[in-house]
């Protein structure tokens, strides 16, 4: 019942037309954008660094962890040589795309509204918990993403910080 009412509420359906438009164009922008802003840079596709990790490990707070019961403050507190086999895994997954199938999961948990009655599905809110090396990796990407977009000036229309 949770998964129907949470599926129907997240579709765009129920985005504002304003909201829905955005998306469109910015999806033709995208596309028309494409031979002038390859992602086959050579840059964009490298190897992460361990720089571009720590970084990404430095800018995490504390949050729940997943089915892997990996948490970031784990993380910033593994031995260098650990670090390294994290390291190694992320590169791997970056290099072949093939995303570990623990990672394709998360743990759905309903968290209650504090003023809306407990029996509706409306009254809850859905929070994902999911992998934190898969999540660590996501930062990273989501970094080299934004390097990306500045580096080759990709116009701003507006706060999408939502698509980063």
């Amino acid at each position: 019942m949770l998964a129907t009412h949470f599926q129907s509420v997240s579709s765009i359906s129920n985005c504002e037309i304003a909201f829905r438009r955005t998306v469109s164009s910015l999806e033709v922008e995208t596309l028309k954008a494409a031979p002038e802003i390859t992602p086959k840079d050579p840059q964009l596709n490298q190897l992460f660094s361990t720089g571009e990790l720590q970084c990404a490990l430095r800018s995490t707070k504390n949050c729940a962890p997943g089915a892997d019961q990996i948490c970031y403050i784990l993380l910033k507190h593994l031995h260098d040589d650990s670090l390294q086999v994290i390291f190694c895994l992320i590169n791997r997954v970056w290099a072949t795309g093939a995303l570990p199938t623990s990672w394709r999961h998360s743990i759905f948990v309903p968290i209650h509204k504090p003023t809306k009655p407990a029996h509706l599905p409306s009254s809850c809110r859905p929070i994902s918990l999911a992998s934190g090396v898969c999540k660590l990796m996501e930062k990273v990407i989501v970094s080299r993403l934004k390097w990306f977009s500045e580096f080759y000036k990709v116009p701003d229309r507006g706060d999408r910080s939502h698509f980063f």
